[in-house]
């Protein structure tokens, strides 16, 4: 069963083609083995004579690892690019407050500004190709470290420094607690497993953002669970204590733990049900709007509001929602709240189209700019800033960004971007521009 199930893991890491998972899975297994056979390495080393054969061999073996590591850097270079540009911008962000950070959770609610900040400043070709709407850093260490300054990364790295390099004591009294409370046949087997556990997560987190996906939160909590459990029942053989009175303490401590989870399923189970209906009017708005159905649709959005009114995600759909049905006023209200827990594109695009079926054509020059620096690969923001100009009398700027359009790289090409493109090539034509370059 064992090897049908690693060779089904080892199948679904080649066709991830994910290098963060990959490594994830490799250091840990490494370590394992190591503390397995630590005694034959241990043997093997002291036993070892660097004759020049082996010192062929394990230089062949360093060369090897290298070129993987070189080839497995290649291999979806552009994904690689992308994390690099977001910490680049992220280290950026940090500058705000080093020590504190900007608060936790606001990653979210700052990147894409300080994003659009950073290509009005930096208006590379390579960069500028991988720019997309981001919500998370891609590495936790970074992440927590923008959000809560450096105090708050050495908090973190020291729970898991402790976690990761807890030793458990071999002690035959202590292997006779463990049997007997039938928590594990081994003394130290489940903590070391739980502690690769941790390890994996460790190193995800470099390249991923694991503590945004529950299974892997769950999975975390169950690992730390079994260390702290074993350093517990170390700590009670350790200090001697009868077992008469080890079972009453058990006890105790188990109904106190029944009634706070009592409690806590109660509080949870009314949470969830008030979030599970204002997530179902989300999604019943959501379809309405497909079809649509905006005064309907606005009518959910109205009711699922008050919670989820923290949620950016539902307040852009609820602002484009208003706007579809014309609605400006209130549009721009939502889109503003939205901008504040995460601005994105979508947003300020619809801003400026609020802005300009309002006449307050300079507000929606500036919406429309906001979402172009956001993602400077896309052709639309620019696209609607040749409109707003020709709308207000502009036509200079509207010739001027009609070319840039033209002259742009397309990052995806598709049916949208073609027409674009038509519709500013006829525009060209038909008011005799530049020359297109």
């Amino acid at each position: 069963m064992v090897p049908l199930t690693l060779s089904f893991t080892a199948l679904a890491l080649s066709a991830s083609l994910s290098r963060a998972a990959i490594l994830s899975v490799i250091i840990p297994t490494i370590f394992l083995l190591t503390y397995r056979y630590k005694k034959e390495i241990l043997c093997f080393y002291k036993n070892l004579k660097w004759t020049a054969k082996n010192i062929a061999l394990f230089a062949l073996c360093i060369c090897l690892l290298s070129i993987s590591a070189i080839a497995t850097l290649y291999l979806k270079k552009e994904s690689a690019d992308g994390r690099v540009l977001i910490w680049k911008i992220g280290k950026n962000i940090l500058h705000e407050n080093r020590l504190f950070g900007i608060g936790f959770g606001q990653f979210k609610s700052r990147y894409m500004n300080y994003q659009a900040e950073y290509f009005k400043n930096n208006f590379y070709a390579n960069e500028i190709r991988l720019a997309d709407d981001t919500n998370y850093a891609f590495n936790e260490y970074l992440q927590a470290t923008v959000e809560n300054g450096f105090i708050g990364l050495l908090l973190m790295l020291s729970i898991l420094l402790t976690v990761l390099f807890a030793r458990t004591k071999k002690r035959n009294d202590f292997r006779h607690v463990m049997l007997k409370l039938n928590f594990m046949s081994n003394e130290t087997s489940l903590p070391t497993l739980a502690r690769a556990g941790i390890l994996c997560i460790a190193i995800f987190s470099l390249f991923s953002y694991p503590s945004q996906i529950l299974p892997i939160k769950t999975n975390l909590v169950l690992f730390l669970a079994t260390i702290a459990k074993s350093r517990q029942l170390e700590k009670a053989v350790s200090t001697n204590i009868p077992k008469r009175v080890l079972e009453k303490k058990s006890f105790s401590l188990g109904i106190s733990a029944f009634i706070a989870l009592l409690v806590l399923a109660s509080f949870a189970t009314f949470k969830i049900h008030f979030y599970q209906t204002r997530f179902q009017l989300w999604k019943e708005a959501q379809h309405l709007y497909s079809y649509e159905v905006y005064a309907n649709s606005i009518v959910k959005y109205a009711e699922a509001y008050p919670g989820l009114k923290h949620n950016g995600d539902f307040l852009t759909n609820y602002g484009k929602a208003l706007f579809m049905a014309g609605r400006h006023e209130e549009a721009l209200e939502i889109l503003k709240e939205a901008e504040n827990l995460f601005p994105n594109t979508v947003s300020c695009i619809a801003k400026g189209d609020s802005y300009k079926h309002l006449g307050k054509y300079p507000e929606a020059e500036q919406a429309y700019f906001d979402a172009f620096y956001m993602k400077p690969n896309r052709l639309y923001p620019k696209y609607l800033l040749v409109k707003l100009y020709q709308h207000w009398n502009k036509p200079e700027a509207a010739k001027s960004l009609a070319e840039d359009i033209m002259n742009m790289d397309i990052k995806v090409p598709s049916k949208a971007t073609l027409e674009i493109r038509s519709q500013m090539e006829k525009y060209l034509r038909d008011n005799q521009t530049l020359k297109l370059r």
